[in-house]
């Protein structure tokens, strides 16, 4: 029981020093500012869509409020690419920043190694999510109709389960794969390329397949629009879902500390 708390304050600090590392670097500061930007961008100018195109055909367009799913997938999409350039060169970056010398003097698996630094570069990425929504969500409170600018906030219990529900484990199943490419993979181009191939192709299954495997296949919800008369959050059935992505990342990060290399253990030389 004592080494599990070890291993997992151990696998917190590289965490929380793998987002410091991320947070600092330019590229972090970058993938932040474009996330949050692209989400208060995307919802601004579809709320001043709606709010003009509402008075000439008022049921030809949807309020942005009830439409956290169809337009966050946008921004979660993007939060998948920004994982793959933060999440191939975490181990150059560590030795830059000295992460590997604090790790190597400090008794530390494989397995929570790569955990925290996944959990690190999740928290980098669904962060400015989140704060991109919090920003709408005080935007319009401030300029709710009957304002002059057509911006409302987004129906609050659809966008938790979209942010903790839905962006959240896809974020971390991504990571683990990501992380598992790198592994294999003997160059940080490749390991790129083939990530990017990887999620066009996954794009292309789901958004082909047909209705009735949607629920099964997509990591996103599915259900429809929002509600503020009968909001709804996941079932059962989609929280089971949720779970078992949980674990297969969880085995995809296992497989990966099995064939990863480590930069902070010295071999000896004979």
């Amino acid at each position: 029981m004592k080494s599990v708390e070890t291993e997992a304050r151990a696998m917190l600090g590289v965490a929380a020093a793998e987002s410091r590392s991320l947070r600092r670097s330019v590229r972090g500061r970058l993938v932040s500012a474009l996330l949050a930007g692209f989400v208060v961008v995307l919802f601004g100018l579809y709320a001043n869509l709606h709010g003009h195109a509402q008075a000439l055909l008022p049921t030809s367009y949807l309020a942005p409020r009830f439409l956290v799913y169809e337009l966050g997938i946008y921004p979660l999409w993007l939060a998948l690419v920004a994982v793959v350039c933060l999440a191939i060169d975490s181990e150059r970056r560590d030795t830059t920043a000295g992460v590997a010398d604090a790790v190597d003097s400090r008794p530390l698996s494989n397995f929570a190694l790569r955990a925290g630094r996944l959990i690190g570069t999740v928290a980098t990425v669904w962060i400015p999510l989140v704060l991109g929504f919090v920003v709408i969500q005080i935007v319009g409170a401030i300029t709710a109709p009957p304002a002059r600018f057509n911006f409302e906030a987004v129906e609050p219990v659809s966008l938790a389960t979209f942010l903790v529900l839905d962006a959240l484990p896809v974020l971390v199943l991504w990571c683990s794969v990501v992380m598992l490419l790198a592994s294999w993979l003997p160059s940080k181009l490749v390991v790129g390329l083939v990530s990017l191939i990887v999620l066009a192709v996954a794009t292309s299954i789901v958004s082909n397949s047909p209705v009735y495997l949607l629920q099964a296949l997509s990591p996103v919800s599915v259900r429809g629009f929002a509600s503020d008369l009968a909001p709804r959050t996941a079932d059962v059935w989609v929280l089971g879902q949720r779970a078992s992505i949980i674990v297969f990342a969880v085995g995809l990060l296992a497989l990966a500390s099995v064939f990863g290399r480590r930069t902070d253990v010295v071999r000896p030389v004979r």
